[in-house]
């Protein structure tokens, strides 16, 4: 299924309030599932400023995707570049950093337009290879980006000593 009348555009300051918005839903999962690592949500403008700096990246894009009006989701990605380090191959890297979209619109195709969006960006870009983290809590997530062709190339272990 499709979200209907679903427009995919970059991101503008003017969106900054419903990002927002949006993130807090992020942080309200993150924080649900791995508290010691991710802060509470903060009901209103704590991460104004950071959210505020996506928008604009030199070396980034942030594209949201717009129904009837409404940001029902958005994705970060900035570029990295391997080429200056001897033992890893030669790659010009999409690393996409944030993906949420409304939880009143998953299911519908926004994520996938949204990744759809990123990777036209990144082969203009020339670039080689789109990278993600992803949440091992975060099952949904790690099915959508399988459906999405992602395939596991590393993995990010930690260990509390506080």
């Amino acid at each position: 299924m499709r979200a209907p009348l679903l427009r995919i555009r970059p991101a503008f300051v003017t969106d900054l309030a419903a990002i927002c918005r949006l993130a807090e839903q992020l942080a309200e999962q993150h924080h649900r599932q791995a508290p010691a690592t991710f802060a509470a949500p903060s009901g209103g403008w704590r991460d104004q400023d950071y959210w505020a700096a996506q928008l604009e990246p030199d070396d980034g894009v942030m594209f949201v995707g717009e129904a009837r009006g409404e940001l029902v989701g958005f994705v970060t990605a900035r570029l990295s570049d391997t080429r200056s380090i001897s033992f890893l191959q030669p790659l010009v890297l999409c690393r996409i950093g944030t993906l949420v979209v409304a939880a009143n619109h998953r299911r519908l195709g926004v994520g996938a337009r949204l990744l759809e969006a990123v990777e036209a960006w990144a082969r203009d870009n020339d670039v080689d290879e789109l990278r993600l983290e992803v949440m091992e809590f975060n099952e949904d997530a790690q099915a959508f980006y399988a459906r999405q062709d992602f395939q596991g190339q590393s993995r990010i272990l930690a260990k509390a000593l506080r």
